[in-house]
Protein backbone atom coordinates (compact mmCIF):
# COMPACT_ATOMS: atom_id res chain seq x y z
CA UNK A 1 0.00 0.00 0.00
CA UNK A 2 2.53 2.73 -0.92
CA UNK A 3 2.51 3.14 -4.41
CA UNK A 4 0.35 5.64 -4.41
CA UNK A 5 -0.26 9.12 -2.35
CA UNK A 6 -2.73 11.64 -2.62
CA UNK A 7 -2.05 15.59 -2.62
CA UNK A 8 -4.10 18.86 -3.19
CA UNK A 9 -4.97 19.38 -6.94
CA UNK A 10 -2.50 21.92 -8.30
CA UNK A 11 -2.75 24.21 -11.84
CA UNK A 12 -0.26 21.84 -13.51
CA UNK A 13 -2.80 19.44 -13.13
CA UNK A 14 -5.28 20.69 -15.61
CA UNK A 15 -3.85 19.69 -18.90
CA UNK A 16 -3.99 15.71 -17.59
CA UNK A 17 -7.70 16.21 -16.17
CA UNK A 18 -9.05 18.26 -19.43
CA UNK A 19 -7.37 14.98 -21.18
CA UNK A 20 -9.57 12.47 -19.04
CA UNK A 21 -12.22 14.84 -19.50
CA UNK A 22 -12.34 14.03 -23.22
CA UNK A 23 -11.03 10.12 -23.21
CA UNK A 24 -14.99 8.55 -24.20
CA UNK A 25 -14.47 5.62 -21.78
CA UNK A 26 -13.86 8.00 -18.65
CA UNK A 27 -16.38 9.82 -20.04
CA UNK A 28 -18.59 6.97 -19.98
CA UNK A 29 -17.69 5.31 -16.34
CA UNK A 30 -18.22 9.07 -14.92
CA UNK A 31 -21.26 10.04 -16.62
CA UNK A 32 -19.69 13.27 -18.37
CA UNK A 33 -21.62 15.06 -20.62
CA UNK A 34 -19.65 18.87 -20.54
CA UNK A 35 -17.10 19.65 -21.90
CA UNK A 36 -14.16 22.10 -20.65
CA UNK A 37 -10.87 23.64 -21.39
CA UNK A 38 -8.10 24.01 -19.58
CA UNK A 39 -9.14 27.62 -18.54
CA UNK A 40 -12.34 26.55 -16.88
CA UNK A 41 -10.30 23.80 -15.20
CA UNK A 42 -7.84 25.70 -14.00
CA UNK A 43 -10.95 28.35 -12.34
CA UNK A 44 -12.21 25.11 -10.66
CA UNK A 45 -9.47 24.01 -9.26
CA UNK A 46 -8.59 27.79 -7.66
CA UNK A 47 -12.60 27.85 -7.05
CA UNK A 48 -12.16 24.31 -4.84
CA UNK A 49 -9.22 25.23 -3.02
CA UNK A 50 -11.20 27.71 -1.15
CA UNK A 51 -14.81 25.85 -0.99
CA UNK A 52 -14.90 24.71 2.48
CA UNK A 53 -17.75 22.36 1.61
CA UNK A 54 -14.89 20.12 -0.52
CA UNK A 55 -11.70 18.87 -0.89
CA UNK A 56 -10.06 17.37 -4.14
CA UNK A 57 -7.03 15.51 -3.89
CA UNK A 58 -4.88 14.22 -7.00
CA UNK A 59 -3.82 10.49 -6.97
CA UNK A 60 0.26 10.56 -7.75
CA UNK A 61 2.35 7.39 -8.64
CA UNK A 62 4.44 7.27 -5.40
CA UNK A 63 8.01 6.54 -7.68
CA UNK A 64 7.36 8.79 -10.75
CA UNK A 65 4.70 11.67 -9.22
CA UNK A 66 2.53 10.75 -12.17
CA UNK A 67 -0.40 12.23 -11.90
CA UNK A 68 -2.95 8.91 -12.21
CA UNK A 69 -6.56 10.62 -11.00
CA UNK A 70 -8.38 12.42 -8.77
CA UNK A 71 -10.37 11.86 -5.79
CA UNK A 72 -12.79 14.34 -3.95
CA UNK A 73 -14.26 15.07 -0.63
CA UNK A 74 -17.75 16.61 -1.87
CA UNK A 75 -21.13 18.40 0.06
CA UNK A 76 -19.33 18.38 3.50
CA UNK A 77 -22.01 18.79 6.06
CA UNK A 78 -20.08 19.48 9.17
CA UNK A 79 -23.02 19.74 11.58
CA UNK A 80 -24.16 15.99 10.76
CA UNK A 81 -20.49 15.35 9.85
CA UNK A 82 -21.34 13.78 6.76
CA UNK A 83 -19.39 13.74 2.89
CA UNK A 84 -19.83 12.43 -0.62
CA UNK A 85 -16.93 11.67 -2.82
CA UNK A 86 -16.09 10.65 -6.25
CA UNK A 87 -13.07 9.01 -7.53
CA UNK A 88 -11.44 8.69 -11.23
CA UNK A 89 -8.40 7.37 -12.81
CA UNK A 90 -7.74 8.87 -15.77
CA UNK A 91 -6.73 6.42 -17.43
CA UNK A 92 -8.30 2.88 -18.08
CA UNK A 93 -4.58 1.23 -18.66
CA UNK A 94 -4.15 2.30 -14.75
CA UNK A 95 -7.09 0.30 -14.33
CA UNK A 96 -6.77 -3.09 -12.67
CA UNK A 97 -3.83 -2.37 -11.27
CA UNK A 98 -4.95 -1.86 -7.62
CA UNK A 99 -4.22 2.14 -7.88
CA UNK A 100 -8.01 2.95 -6.98
CA UNK A 101 -8.30 0.49 -4.52
CA UNK A 102 -5.26 2.06 -2.38
CA UNK A 103 -5.85 5.86 -3.24
CA UNK A 104 -9.29 4.74 -1.76
CA UNK A 105 -7.60 3.75 1.53
CA UNK A 106 -5.67 6.79 1.81
CA UNK A 107 -8.57 8.83 1.24
CA UNK A 108 -11.07 7.00 3.99
CA UNK A 109 -8.23 6.57 6.04
CA UNK A 110 -8.17 10.70 6.07
CA UNK A 111 -11.67 11.23 6.28
CA UNK A 112 -12.46 8.85 9.11
CA UNK A 113 -9.23 9.88 11.28
CA UNK A 114 -8.44 13.50 9.97
CA UNK A 115 -11.43 15.33 8.78
CA UNK A 116 -13.44 13.24 11.51
CA UNK A 117 -16.76 12.74 10.12
CA UNK A 118 -19.04 9.58 10.79
CA UNK A 119 -20.45 9.05 7.37
CA UNK A 120 -19.16 9.24 3.49
CA UNK A 121 -21.59 8.51 0.27
CA UNK A 122 -21.40 7.70 -2.71
CA UNK A 123 -23.02 6.86 -6.01
CA UNK A 124 -21.53 4.14 -8.83
CA UNK A 125 -23.68 3.91 -11.76
CA UNK A 126 -25.17 0.56 -12.41
CA UNK A 127 -23.29 -0.32 -15.72
CA UNK A 128 -19.52 0.18 -13.46
CA UNK A 129 -19.86 -2.92 -11.60
CA UNK A 130 -15.47 -2.61 -11.32
CA UNK A 131 -16.01 0.86 -8.90
CA UNK A 132 -18.85 -1.17 -7.34
CA UNK A 133 -16.55 -3.88 -6.46
CA UNK A 134 -13.48 -1.56 -5.55
CA UNK A 135 -16.14 0.17 -3.64
CA UNK A 136 -16.90 -2.67 -0.99
CA UNK A 137 -14.14 -4.32 -1.04
CA UNK A 138 -12.94 -1.34 1.30
CA UNK A 139 -16.04 -1.52 3.01
CA UNK A 140 -18.82 0.54 1.48
CA UNK A 141 -21.92 -0.82 2.09
CA UNK A 142 -25.32 -0.56 -0.27
CA UNK A 143 -27.90 1.43 0.99
CA UNK A 144 -30.51 1.24 -2.25
CA UNK A 145 -30.93 2.14 -5.66
CA UNK A 146 -32.01 4.98 -6.85
CA UNK A 147 -33.78 3.61 -10.46
CA UNK A 148 -33.29 5.65 -13.81
CA UNK A 149 -31.54 8.69 -11.92
CA UNK A 150 -29.34 9.46 -14.61
CA UNK A 151 -29.41 10.16 -17.99
CA UNK A 152 -26.62 9.55 -20.02
CA UNK A 153 -25.79 8.53 -23.43
CA UNK A 154 -29.58 8.37 -24.76
CA UNK A 155 -30.65 6.33 -21.91
CA UNK A 156 -31.77 6.16 -17.96
CA UNK A 157 -29.13 4.16 -15.88
CA UNK A 158 -29.52 3.45 -12.09
CA UNK A 159 -27.54 4.82 -9.55
CA UNK A 160 -26.34 2.31 -6.94
CA UNK A 161 -26.21 4.71 -3.28
CA UNK A 162 -23.71 3.30 -1.13
CA UNK A 163 -22.07 4.66 2.08
CA UNK A 164 -19.41 3.68 4.67
CA UNK A 165 -19.71 4.85 8.28
CA UNK A 166 -16.79 6.39 10.98
CA UNK A 167 -18.14 2.77 13.06
CA UNK A 168 -17.34 0.00 9.81
CA UNK A 169 -14.26 1.75 9.13
CA UNK A 170 -12.96 1.10 13.00
CA UNK A 171 -14.32 -2.30 12.36
CA UNK A 172 -12.14 -2.78 9.46
CA UNK A 173 -9.26 -0.69 9.94
CA UNK A 174 -8.53 -0.26 13.51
Amino acid sequence: MNRVYLRPLQMQDAPQILASTEDEEIRYFTSTTDHFTVEAIEAFIMRAATDRSRMDFAICHKETDALLGEVSLLDVDEKNKRGAMRISLHSLDDANKGYGTEAMLHFIRYVFEDVQLNRLELQVLAYNPRAKRVYEKVGFVVEGIAREATFYNGRFVDEIHMSMLKSDYDRLYR
